[in-house]
This record gives C-alpha cells, sequence and structure tokens, in this order.
C-alpha cells in the first residue's frame, strides 16, 4: 500500500467530473463552430489526465490480497478499465494536439476525437462503477470510518 492510498476516494471523483464535462463542451463546440469550446474542453482533458494519473497511481492493490474470489475479480475490472481510460484519455490528448501540428486534417480529427471521448468517458464511468462496487458491496475502507450506531427514534 502507498502513502497516497488515503487520497484515492477523494481524488477519484475529479477526472470522471472531468471527462465528462469536457466531452460534453467538445460536442457543444462541434454544434457551434465555436473554437473557445474546443479549447476549454483540451484543457479540461489536461486537467482530466492529471486528475486520473494521481487517482490511478493512488490506488490500493486489494484485490491481490484478498481470498475472496468475487471481490477480487471485481477489483480486476476496476483495475483493467482504469487501465484502459488511462490510455484512452492519453490517447484522447494526442488526438486534440494532433490538429495543431496536421491542420490539413483538422475537421476528421474533431470527429475521431469525439469517438475517442466516448469510449474514455465509458471506461472511466466503468472504472467508478466497479470502485463503487468495491465500496458499496464489500465495504472496501469502511471499517475505517468511525460511524455512530443508529438509535432508535423514541416516541413521547
Amino acid at each position: 500500500m502507498n502513502i497516497f492510498t488515503n487520497l484515492h476516494p477523494f481524488l477519484v471523483h475529479f477526472p470522471i467530473a472531468l471527462i465528462v464535462t469536457a466531452f460534453i463542451f467538445e460536442a457543444i463546440g462541434l454544434i457551434t463552430k465555436k473554437e473557445i469550446f474546443g479549447k476549454v474542453s483540451l484543457y479540461l482533458i489536461i486537467a482530466s489526465l492529471i486528475g486520473f494519473l494521481l487517482a490511478y497511481f493512488s490506488g490500493p492493490d486489494l484485490g491481490e490480497r484478498s481470498a475472496d474470489a468475487a471481490f477480487r475479480s471485481i477489483c480486476d475490472i476496476h483495475e483493467e478499465a482504469s487501465t484502459l481510460a488511462l490510455w484512452l484519455i492519453v490517447a484522447l490528448l494526442i488526438v486534440k494536439l494532433l490538429p495543431y501540428k496536421l491542420k490539413k486534417y483538422e475537421q476528421a480529427l474533431k470527429y475521431i476525437s469525439i469517438g475517442v471521448f466516448i469510449c474514455a468517458s465509458f471506461a472511466v464511468i466503468r472504472a467508478g462503477y466497479f470502485g463503487g462496487k468495491m465500496v458499496y458491496e464489500h465495504g472496501v475502507e469502511l471499517q475505517k470510518a468511525k460511524v455512530a450506531p443508529e438509535v432508535p427514534e423514541v416516541n413521547k
């Protein structure tokens, strides 16, 4: 377990929100043909990639230490989806930067980026879904939370 493991639950939400927001800005830019939306999308992709790298490398390797096969399976899916999402976000950033060097392919690259955006968004959401399953179905890290027991309400 690395020293950043406790930051993982805090960090994971940002890249999910940023990549989906970047996709929305990209789509608005394609529809309205206003370049500013594409530029905002690029900055959001960069921020998402930074956040995703932090979240990715702060994630604990819980599946390898578990005796529960179902839990290990969910951990493996979460890790695979996270790895795929990371590479798709890197690919997306490359596709978004290529038009600055290859002007004649700019329009085609915009549409390619939408396809990569969709794949990256679904991969990030899938990783988040299985991360949520680890928390809500298997109680990952919840045992550390200090939660007061529920006290029944007394009728007066």
